[in-house]
């Protein structure tokens, strides 16, 4: 889904209450890691005896800078919506040497 088919579905109303539940649980990528790092230290700690913990099996995680900035292709300028939905995007951050540049 492109942001602006999320922007033309999607209330401010209902954006703000997903924000407000990702503050509480989490989800995604980075969490995902951080869970199966929990897996794999206790499994880790079954069978070596030593003590592990998540952080020793997920890999660290940069925010992403770039010189370029975003442009709609339209033209038109960016509602307040999209700039907050790429904001969050950015502060989540991405995985250090990732080549994601799809809205570029």
């Amino acid at each position: 889904m492109t942001v602006t088919e999320l922007e033309n579905r999607m209330t401010a109303f209902e954006f703000k209450r997903w924000q407000i539940f990702w503050n509480i649980n989490p989800f995604g990528p980075q969490r995902d890691d951080h869970r199966f790092g929990q897996v794999c230290a206790t499994i880790a700690q079954i069978g070596c005896g030593k003590k592990f913990n998540s952080n020793d099996f997920f890999p660290t995680y940069e925010p992403r800078t770039t010189s370029k900035s975003i442009k709609p292709a339209d033209g038109k300028p960016f509602s307040m919506k999209q700039r907050s939905f790429m904001a969050m995007l950015q502060a989540a951050g991405r995985p250090k040497g990732s080549d994601d540049e799809s809205n570029t």
